[in-house]
């Protein structure tokens, strides 16, 4: 393998790139938010059972595990575009087909499980590649800007979907919705044909072959050796992703639908305050210049994350004991949408900056171990928080949950390493050491 470093003096149109990414996931996000909320309704009402709910879910996020290990050498070895394109033009044809097949067979639940996985895989390949490339759509001071203003504007119609969600749900079918959510990435798939990327790096390689293959992991494993600030921070991200992901994905919706009872809206209404805390927060980290103050409050924004968790537990206080569906609904609108706001402010800051540090010709393979890692805990999380839900009190997981990430946050904000971390960071921003020793 040979790198030569280019310089490509293409005219490139950033704000067209940035709006064309911007379409292209707007339009899928509507569909699959469309459907991932009428799935979740359809299987609770088929089934009324938290284990496979659980199991869907981590059926999900299997596939994104296995692509984001083994599928980053190729994010990293052939053009990314491409493999953005293939990969939304491929998902929508089979969803299409899964629409057909769902026809048929409309009580089956593996047909849904075929459906995630397959759909995995594939979104595995687009979100890689996708992730590696932000720094070659759009300006180098934009990038932090970008990250969060994606997902804002993506929060945006993840407001919409669940709502649309519900209402599509109780009016129509599953058939009609999955055939929407397969036109969406169709017509995302199309947007992004247009985008013009910026190369800086470009790689002359032979046949790929197995040998090759795990060379080119090995390069990235080693490079992660190395790195003392990631692998720290790689760390933490898996123990609170642990604990976190549950609690988003499986347990709010379970609890609330299955355990208290509100609506399909309601609930719907409940999941859209993530959104809302997301463009709020995205507002805010796009108000910085530098983001570096922010990412140094990493573990400070953590522990106001666990104290909003522990906050779910107040159904249980005996001032709500006959509170109405919409009482519950408001406060935990008004408490998803703190976290959710929060944790952007704590993540996009130092995804944005690593995207940065690592070198494009790794970024893909980097981003994929960790990924990986990140990843691996979720499914792990879902089924421990599924058998959980079963067989204990549902008030003491966000309470333990909360108490947990508390420490976590405590601990690594007292380790060398994030101190260490914040020097650094202090430093490029120009700070004096009575301002670090504020931020640490």
């Amino acid at each position: 393998m040979e790198n030569i470093s280019v310089e490509k003096k293409t005219n490139i149109n950033y704000k067209l790139n940035f709006l064309l990414i911007f379409l292209g996931r707007a339009v899928s996000v509507l569909g699959s938010a469309i459907f991932s909320f009428a799935l979740s309704l359809y299987v609770l009402d088929l089934t009324g059972s938290a284990a496979i709910f659980s199991l869907l879910i981590s059926l999900n996020i299997l596939p994104s595990i296995f692509v984001s290990f083994f599928g980053s050498v190729f994010v990293d070895r052939f053009d990314r575009k491409k493999i953005i394109v293939f990969s939304d033009l491929l998902s929508g044809i089979a969803v299409l087909i899964f629409a057909i097949i769902f026809s048929y067979y409309p009580q089956s639940v593996s047909i849904f499980m075929g459906y995630v996985i397959i759909i995995g895989v594939i979104q595995g390949f687009f979100l890689l590649a996708v992730n590696a490339s932000i720094p070659n759509i759009v300006n180098e001071e934009r990038v932090a800007s970008v990250n969060s203003s994606i997902q804002s504007l993506q929060a945006v119609v993840s407001i919409i979907g669940p709502i649309l969600g519900a209402t599509l749900y109780n009016l129509f079918n599953m058939e009609l919705i999955l055939i929407i959510n397969g036109i969406s990435f169709l017509l995302s798939g199309i947007s992004e044909i247009f985008i013009v990327f910026k190369r800086t790096i470009e790689v002359k390689q032979d046949k790929l072959t197995i040998k090759s293959y795990f060379n080119s992991l090995k390069e990235a494993i080693e490079y992660l050796k190395v790195q003392k600030t990631i692998k720290f921070l790689l760390i933490f991200v898996v123990i609170i992703n642990f604990i976190y992901q549950p609690l988003i994905i499986m347990v709010i919706t379970f609890v609330t639908y299955q355990v208290l009872k509100v609506t399909g809206f309601q609930l719907a209404l409940i999941e859209g305050a993530s959104s809302l805390g997301v463009i709020l927060g995205a507002i805010i980290v796009s108000s910085y210049k530098s983001t570096n103050s922010l990412i140094m409050k990493f573990f400070k924004l953590l522990f106001i994350q666990s104290a909003l968790i522990v906050l779910w537990a107040f159904p249980k206080l005996p001032v709500f004991t006959n509170a109405s569906n919409w009482v519950i609904t408001v406060i935990f609108i008004f408490i998803l949408m703190l976290l959710a706001m929060i944790n952007l402010i704590q993540f996009i800051p130092a995804i944005s900056y690593f995207q940065l540090q690592i070198p494009e010709n790794l970024r893909g393979r980097v981003q994929g171990i960790a990924n990986t890692a990140v990843m691996t805990s979720a499914p792990l999380g879902i089924w421990a928080y599924g058998l959980l839900l079963h067989n204990v009190n549902w008030v003491y997981l966000p309470i333990i949950s909360g108490i947990i990430l508390g420490i976590v946050a405590y601990i690594g904000s007292r380790h060398r390493h994030f101190k260490d971390f914040v020097n650094t960071l202090g430093l490029e921003s120009g700070l004096s050491r009575t301002e670090l020793q504020s931020k640490a």
